[in-house]
């Protein structure tokens, strides 16, 4: 279809070498996530990013949200396992309105009188070589909870200024807590996977027969994880280094080789395991199938695309859209390196638009010639977000870390989960999904469009007029590929900025001593937060539902991917049915 209110021949002058700086301006503008982040040449930001002050936050942060944000919870599935109910996602107190997280002992002494304090502890402790020292120790015969390798990650080090702080609910589990930081701390592991079987033809499947064998060759290095139809594949571990895209060339140039060809071939896929689930999820509840209809509400880079485009095949169609010319033209230059066939790619229609006020595209009916708005069995809306799940591959997104960032990208999220279910037919799925584990940017913003799309269909109900939106419902989680683990969502979290103004001055330094370390501060209410004149967007929908509300949505439904379970990113996903 053609009709599209932007379609995709719009980008040859957007993308032109004599494009002005004004243009370019206007586009950067234009990116919503650039905007949270806000421009790297302030001056606060400069200090900001050459302090360190990300990790300080980050950890300041995720040490204070309870129980199953990051650590343990009851509940864990893995594979098909069904888990019991999280009972631990309430745990942890709310923080008082605003308030600055305080230190353990001595919270209200002034700043001298603490440091005394701390000067004291030392001669007494020095004094004294037999006192006993009441910190919990961290086991070190599990591999994922041994201590931090010398020298330590700047998380880890940020991680030991907060031990004589207000320990949160998550920092009490710290053997977890630590767990999760040095995975966070270590590169990525390789992951890659075959090409579905529905998307080529019976000579390119000998291909992939033929790829599979010559992998054993590198059993050494990764292994499968066969799921459904298709094949993963990730890095071993290997003790004292991870396989990574950074050291393949050093470790092993063959698989480099390897992978490089059949990646240009189209045999195989360089993926990331979370990037994955989506796809993988909806093709096993029967969303994406053999002939659908998919929609990619924000597309770029899109590796989600292209997955879903090889189960509906040539029967089918998808609809890859991005707010950004830009990304939307380097997708589909990746999408024809990507070495699938040229008439499976035609299967796909580009198109230009805001996520929130996404406009289906216009087909025409071949035998009655009526024009309808195409409906999508399956939407995959893998929405802008801070990122956080992403660091381990992306060095540029701790040094700036700021739950900021998740406060303003969060009612742009809702907006276009919102319109994601609104376009979806009835009794189809919408795939809600984040790269980061912050519960504003994931459960917060999933309770709000359940509320909101169930609160347009109760306030039509019994009106003459049809309603807009059908109720919409979470859906159980299929099973997981392998030896995945599954953490179910959480129903209580904690709503925080950083306010940059309210530090003290000696704060503007290296971060060197506990003292002068950035501070987070904390709302436990809509009005709390907006009475302090915040510095960032705050809305009513980032708070948690009340308990009422949050037994109806069912966000233990959710899925968080944890990096320490099983060597990963951190990934978030929310599958959401339409019910007539």
């Amino acid at each position: 279809p053609t009709s599209t209110p932007h379609h995709f021949s719009m980008m040859v002058d957007a993308n032109d070498t004599e494009t002005t700086k004004g243009q370019k301006k206007r586009k950067r503008k234009s990116n919503p996530l650039s905007q949270a982040r806000g421009k790297q040449n302030k001056h606060e930001n400069v200090w900001f990013r050459r302090s360190n002050a990300g990790y300080s936050l980050f950890v300041q942060y995720y040490m204070n949200q309870p129980i199953g944000t990051i650590s343990s919870a009851e509940g864990i599935k893995t594979g098909d396992e069904k888990g019991t109910k999280q009972e631990g996602s309430k745990m942890g107190p709310k923080p008082s309105g605003g308030g600055i997280m305080q230190q353990k002992s001595g919270g209200g002494n002034s700043r001298a009188a603490r440091r005394r304090h701390k000067k004291k502890k030392g001669k007494i402790q020095k004094t004294n070589p037999e006192a006993v020292d009441e910190t919990p120790l961290v086991p070190t015969t599990d591999s994922l909870t041994t201590e931090f390798s010398s020298p330590p990650s700047l998380l880890e080090s940020a991680y030991s200024k907060f031990e004589m702080l207000d320990d949160g609910p998550c920092h009490r589990n710290n053997v977890e807590f630590q767990s999760f930081l040095k995975a966070f701390s270590q590169p990525l592991p390789l992951s890659f996977r075959m090409r579905q079987c529905e998307s080529v033809s019976e000579r390119r499947q000998a291909d992939i027969e033929v790829a599979e064998e010559v992998l054993k060759e590198f059993s050494d290095l990764v292994e499968a994880v066969p799921f459904g139809n298709t094949t993963l594949y990730r890095s071993k571990s290997r003790p004292g280094d991870v396989l990574c895209k950074e050291n393949l060339n050093r470790v092993s140039p063959d698989l480099k080789e390897f992978l490089i060809d059949n990646s240009q071939n189209g045999v195989l896929a360089r993926q990331e395991i979370g990037s994955m689930l989506p796809v993988i999820a909806l093709h096993d509840v029967g969303a994406i199938r053999v002939g659908g209809k998919v929609l990619d509400v924000c597309a770029s880079p899109g590796s989600k695309t292209l997955q879903a485009l090889e189960i509906v095949g040539q029967k089918g169609r998808v609809v890859a859209n991005d707010v950004s010319e830009n990304r939307l033209l380097t997708l589909r230059q990746a999408l024809g390196r990507s070495g699938v066939s040229s008439n499976l790619l035609k299967r796909i229609h580009f198109t230009c638009q805001d996520g929130s006020r996404l406009a289906p595209p216009v087909t025409k009916s071949k035998t009655s010639g009526e024009k309808s708005k195409l409906q999508f069995n399956a939407v995959l809306c893998d929405v802008p977000c801070s990122g956080d799940g992403t660091c381990r591959k992306d060095k540029h997104i701790l040094p700036m870390w700021k739950p900021n960032c998740g406060n303003d990208l969060h009612d742009l999220q809702l907006r276009i989960l919102i319109r994601a279910l609104q376009v979806v037919e009835v009794g189809g799925v919408v795939c809600y999904s984040t790269c980061t584990l912050n519960p504003i940017e994931d459960e917060a913003v999933v309770a709000a469009a359940l509320s909101k799309i169930q609160t347009s269909k109760d306030s039509k109900e019994g009106s003459k007029k049809k309603r807009s939106s059908p109720i919409v419902e979470l859906i159980d989680w299929p099973s997981m590929p392998g030896d995945l683990v599954r953490r179910q969502g959480i129903s209580s979290w904690k709503v925080a900025e950083f306010r940059a103004d309210d530090q003290d001055d000696s704060s503007q330094g290296d971060i060197d001593d506990t003292e002068d370390i950035p501070k987070i501060t904390w709302h436990d209410s809509y009005a709390s937060a907006t009475s302090q004149q915040p510095t960032c967007t705050m809305s009513p929908t980032m708070w948690p539902p009340s308990d009422e509300s949050s037994n109806d949505l069912h966000l233990d439904k959710c899925v968080r991917m944890f990096p320490h379970d099983r060597d990963t990113g951190g990934f978030f996903l929310g599958p959401d049915k339409e019910e007539p």
